[in-house]
């Protein structure tokens, strides 16, 4: 049986698959079966278009995503779009805006991408297997202007529970549920790039799909700001230390690069290596400061005219409630 130290020594960092853009022609996502390749050992999970991570789709903001998922599953998806702004019909949530797709079958998503930013799809269908399982990939809006940077790297942070021969632990545990959540014990970064030089000033877009860890890490071999929260540019540039990010949740980073730009976890092991974009030459680094990104136009709400109050029952040692599942809202779950 591998130790969690060994099957993080043999993954390093991962590379994920060319970008497609979804402006000019729809794409076309298929779930179905993939791979992550771990060292030497395959570990069998699912993807879009036979990759885990799927593919990255990148288009400019206000363009019109345009995506066709073919159900390659013998069971039901669809695709939600995590963060960004869009019709409710297109969001992508089982009963509440379509029912499943069933296999063989397929349905398109289309509508327009108001924000610029970092986000990511999944399937929304048994998310809490499927996304565990690799059924996720990142969106990149990006601005009319983009800033002035060298690389625009992707950075997916995610952790797998495998079992004792090193493959995908298929059991769910439903007490898992109610306490600390469904943590893997192989923790990777799978990057777009991997070699950057020295001087150069990327654009590190971090992304969280995991469903249930929350990632501490610090950042090695930059020097620069956090620019953007969940897709959200910040008015103010915040400095570059220890990262936190829970599930769903991305971070955008500007920043110079001053060695070899190393990924590292602080909780609970500290300092853990979770990937690394390696230097591959050198330029001169840049004299002109690090900027905010420009907002979105993002409305105002509007003045509240109703509050209520929401009691969370549940978990461990959270007592009986009037719900149920294991997790409810003022007696009621679901």
């Amino acid at each position: 049986m591998l130790t969690r130290r060994q099957m993080m020594v043999a993954l390093g960092a991962a590379t994920l698959p060319l970008p497609l853009s979804a402006a000019s022609v729809p794409v076309t996502l298929t779930p179905g079966t993939a791979f992550t390749r771990i060292g030497s050992r395959d570990i069998a999970m699912l993807g879009f278009n036979g990759t885990c991570p799927g593919p990255e789709i990148r288009l400019r903001q206000n363009e019109i995503l345009r995506a066709r998922v073919e159900n390659g599953l013998e069971d039901g998806t669809l695709v939600h779009w995590h963060g960004i702004r869009l019709p409710n019909a297109m969001d992508g949530v089982n009963v509440l805006t379509q029912d499943v797709i069933i296999p063989n079958e397929g349905y398109e998503y289309r509508f327009p991408v108001p924000d610029a930013g970092t986000y990511w799809y999944h399937s929304h269908y048994l998310s809490y297997e499927r996304v565990a399982r690799g059924l996720f990939g990142p969106l990149i809006v990006e601005e009319p202007a983009p800033p002035d940077v060298d690389q625009d790297i992707t950075a997916i942070l995610f952790d797998i529970r495998l079992d004792d021969t090193g493959q995908f632990d298929m059991e769910f545990d439903r007490a898992d549920f109610i306490t600390a959540g469904r943590l893997g014990d192989l923790m990777a970064t799978f990057l777009s790039s991997e070699q950057a030089r020295l001087g150069d000033r990327i654009r590190l877009r971090l992304i969280n799909p995991t469903p249930d860890r929350i990632f501490e890490i610090r950042i090695d071999g930059l020097t620069g700001f956090c620019v953007a929260y969940d897709g959200m540019p910040l008015p103010e540039l915040v400095s570059l230390g220890n990262l936190k990010l829970a599930p769903a949740q991305s971070i955008d980073i500007i920043a110079d690069v001053t060695g070899d730009v190393i990924l590292r976890e602080t909780v609970p092991s500290g300092g853990e290596e979770l990937g690394r974009i390696v230097l591959n030459g050198q330029r001169q680094i840049r004299s002109a400061p690090i900027a905010p990104l420009p907002a979105n136009p993002v409305p105002a709400p509007g003045e509240i005219t109703q509050t209520a109050d929401l009691f969370m029952q549940g978990g461990a040692g959270g007592g009986a409630h009037g719900g149920f599942g294991g997790w409810a809202f003022n007696d009621v779950s679901g």
